[in-house]
């Protein structure tokens, strides 16, 4: 069974699936952190809304996602997922560390 959730004031909110598709429908902010670069380059952090574990021996469930686009490394479209907000904003931050390290570029 899929399980739906809402993000209020960085709480994870379980929610039935009309409420979770209303609330997604309606724009809410889904964004942990964005960090853009000169080049063109970005880092995004966002809510996905529902689990993106797929380990079946895994408890955690992964609602948040980083990931790196055009920044010409290998971190480029991988996806990082954690199960909190605080872990998300802490990975967000590690990637752009680890980028801006790779790149030499600044934000």
């Amino acid at each position: 069974m899929i399980e739906h959730f809402i993000l209020k004031e960085k709480q994870i909110i379980p929610v039935d699936l009309m409420t979770w598709a209303t609330w997604f429908e309606e724009g809410s902010n889904r964004r942990v952190a964005l960090t853009k670069w000169p080049n063109g380059g970005i880092i995004s952090t966002m809510f996905l809304g529902s689990d993106h574990n797929f380990n079946p021996n895994s408890k955690d469930k992964l609602l948040f996602e980083t990931m790196a686009f055009d920044t010409g490394t290998e971190y480029d479209n991988e996806p990082y997922r954690y199960s909190t907000y605080e872990q998300a904003e802490k990975g967000h931050e590690e990637m752009v560390e680890m980028i801006t390290k790779l790149t030499n570029a600044t934000r």
